[in-house]
């Protein structure tokens, strides 16, 4: 178990390493910093916090959701309309999702895409840039 457990660990070590992420010899250079007016562009829309009854391993429960809607400053106003529409579609996936799988640590990024997909077939992928999970509970 030991030795599984540093095999695992010295290739992740490795896989960093080679990646670029600690040697800055491997990489074209620093990370290109957001330019004032790609930042200038941007529009990030909360939703108010969605609150959906579950049942838990036969108890009562509750999936608390708060996301923010990744749109451009252009769009801002036409997907802030749009917003109680991507809500009712959030609160729908919450509502049919197994909350045990939402649980999993892996599923976060899967539940993101689920959300994501769900917001641009409302407003379109001009407007959702992206869906970004603020919270994620089962309570």
């Amino acid at each position: 178990m030991v030795g599984l457990a540093a095999a695992l660990g010295l290739a992740g070590g490795a896989g960093t390493v080679f990646s670029g992420v600690l040697n800055p010899l491997l990489t074209d250079g620093p990370p290109a910093l957001a330019t004032s007016q790609a930042m200038a562009d941007i529009a990030m829309l909360p939703i108010p916090p969605i609150i959906v009854p579950v049942r838990v391993a036969e108890r009562p429960a509750k999936i608390r959701l708060t996301v923010h809607i990744e749109t451009t400053a252009r769009g801002a106003e036409q997907t802030k309309k749009l917003l109680p529409r991507i809500a009712d579609v959030i609160n729908g996936y919450l509502r049919a999702v197994d909350p045990e799988i939402l649980a999993e640590p892996r599923s976060f990024e899967k539940t993101r895409a689920a959300l994501l997909r769900r917001a641009r077939l409302v407003a379109g992928e001009d407007l959702v840039r992206d869906v970004l999970i603020q919270e994620l509970l089962i309570v």
